[in-house]
């Protein structure tokens, strides 16, 4: 609405990092990229400021993302691929929920440690310099994400645990 309404819009700055830039196809006027880049980067002022910087302009005609947090496209399946197969194929294929915190640091807890945390108390926070943990009970079973609030560790997300 507010381009149709001709306002002016300006985007917040922020640190990105494009890790690759490779120019995968050219048929003037459209070029095909391939970009690995940090999260937050916005894809589409990226193509503006290439643009802006060859002195033609740039937007995006289409956009694809390819991989995120560890998955890549080439390793997914279709629903109905995953459909066709026999329980054990796709169990197989399954990966754990913990799969999705592996950029966070481990931390396994003693007992009573995740005793505290199931019941939404805060324990001790370890020495170390995180800010978030993925913690571990001693049955090796997740228990959840551990955010730092001064010198104690919080309850930021738990796993339903059935006692």
């Amino acid at each position: 609405m507010i381009t149709r309404a001709k306002a002016s819009t300006s985007r917040a700055k922020r640190d990105v990092h494009v890790r690759a830039l490779a120019l995968v196809e050219w048929s003037s006027p459209v070029a095909t990229l391939d970009v690995v880049c940090s999260k937050g980067t916005y894809i589409r002022a990226l193509a503006a400021d290439l643009g802006l910087a060859l002195g033609c302009g740039a937007h995006l005609a289409g956009l694809r993302r390819t991989a995120t947090g560890g998955f890549v496209v080439d390793e997914a399946i279709t629903l109905d691929g995953l459909a066709q197969m026999q329980p054990p194929e796709r169990d197989a294929r399954l990966c754990p929920v913990d799969c999705l915190l592996a950029g966070l640091p481990r931390l396994d807890l003693a007992d009573d440690d995740a005793i505290r945390l199931r019941h939404g108390r805060s324990i001790e926070a370890p020495a170390r310099t995180f800010d978030r943990f993925r913690a571990y009970g001693p049955d090796g079973g997740l228990v959840g994400v551990l955010a730092r609030v001064d010198n104690v560790l919080v309850p930021d997300r738990l796993m339903r645990y059935a006692s």
